[in-house]
């Protein structure tokens, strides 16, 4: 959708062909958006960063940390690359009339043995992000 009423307008359709991720797929990665609100302001607002939070973030390049590419697998790496920005007391704020439309896919199945490691290099990511607090 080219806005955000046509955005809402699909959201609402009877044979809707657009959804939430945050409502439908992962409630916990997007809880702090708050898709309601969302739905029904029209000024930015300011939110937690933090937890399960898998945001898409606009941040400058040039004072931000870097993205932790031991992550691209897709799993954990929206949540701990927030969780760096929310212990690097990073504020966090929806832009009302910003969205992504992610076209669906197939979910990737994995090994449980990539599963293990992702969890091990999260757990890794997260001593280290903790670290940085002092």
């Amino acid at each position: 959708p080219e806005n955000k009423t046509k955005l809402l307008e699909k959201l609402l359709e009877n044979n809707r062909t657009i959804e939430t991720f945050g409502l439908t797929r992962c409630p916990q990665c997007q809880v702090n958006t708050d898709w309601h609100k969302f739905m029904t302001v029209a000024e930015v607002y300011k939110i937690q960063g933090g937890g399960d939070f898998e945001p898409y973030v606009v941040v400058q390049r040039k004072t931000s940390p870097a993205y932790d590419e031991r992550l691209i697998a897709r799993h954990m790496n929206k949540i701990l690359y927030d969780y760096e920005l929310y212990v690097l007391k990073y504020e966090f704020y929806v832009l009302p009339d910003v969205y992504i439309v992610h076209e669906p896919h197939k979910r990737i199945k994995q090994p449980k043995s990539v599963w293990k490691c992702m969890e091990k290099i999260a757990k890794q990511i997260v001593r280290e992000v903790d670290r940085k607090k002092s």
